[in-house]
């Protein structure tokens, strides 16, 4: 048993986030961002310089109503800003091209389930993203992010 929980926690740490069990919500987020899918937007947290955008890729049902694990990215400008605006559509292949820039630091965070309090780093500090899925019947399925300090 004990193999197992180290085999999952060494690759929610390779895919660059660890679930957090057991936390409260939190109480003031810094940020709240809605990021439709195959879409962009900055997360205004004042020490992130507008340098900090999140990114979903298409958002998939594994049935009706049920969802598949997407990526939602931690994008960060290295030199500067990665967009130009501060939210915007951007298809997949497109960010696979921002990907390969060297102003660019895209960093995968698996969504598994709507309701997810995960552990990242962003801009080489802690913090907690709490997220919630909308799955829409028509038109664009969005993650919501609270962006939370680590209590």
């Amino acid at each position: 048993m004990r193999r197992i929980a180290l085999v999952l926690s060494c690759v929610l740490i390779a895919l660059g986030a660890t679930p957090v069990a057991g936390q409260p919500a939190c109480r003031q987020p810094l940020a709240k961002v809605t990021v439709p899918e195959r879409s962009y937007a900055n997360v205004s947290v004042r020490e992130f310089d507008g340098r900090v955008y999140l990114y979903t890729a298409e958002i998939r049902t594994a049935s009706p109503g049920t969802l598949a694990p997407f990526q939602l990215w931690i994008v960060e400008g290295v030199y500067g800003r990665p967009f130009v605006e501060p939210r915007g559509r951007l298809d997949d292949a497109a960010f696979e091209r921002l990907r390969k820039s060297r102003n660019v630091r895209a960093t995968p965070v698996k969504i598994s389930r709507s309701g997810e309090t995960l552990r990242v780093t962003m801009a080489r500090k802690p913090f907690v993203l709490e997220t919630t899925v909308a799955l829409a019947r028509s038109g664009d399925d969005t993650v919501s992010v609270s962006v939370c300090r680590p209590q």
